[in-house]
């Protein structure tokens, strides 16, 4: 038989379906207005994107750990480079 759910689990749910309910009338309440309110449905869409734009901290060439922005960028290209270069120093396999 299944253990009921405690008080705690159960004042959890009710807040997820008062927040749920809450964003479903927020969100009706703009697009009824979508002439005027296009800034606020972005404002809305942004916030519920959230910031998916930051990229872990990663190891360079020579295995140091890069956590600046600009340390990550020049450290991908840098591998990149070595990736897609014109170089003809590819060792030829057997077949």
């Amino acid at each position: 038989m299944a253990a009921l759910p405690s008080g705690t689990e159960i004042f959890i749910q009710g807040i997820m379906v008062a927040k749920k309910k809450a964003q479903e009338t927020f969100l009706r309440s703009v697009l009824q207005n979508e002439g005027s309110s296009w800034t606020e449905f972005y404002k809305y869409v942004k916030r519920r994107k959230g910031n998916r734009e930051s990229i872990p901290a990663i190891k360079d060439l020579i295995g140091r750990l890069v956590t600046d922005p600009v340390g990550k960028a020049n450290s991908l290209k840098s591998y990149n480079a070595s990736l897609f270069s014109c170089e003809r120093n590819n060792p030829k396999f057997n077949q």
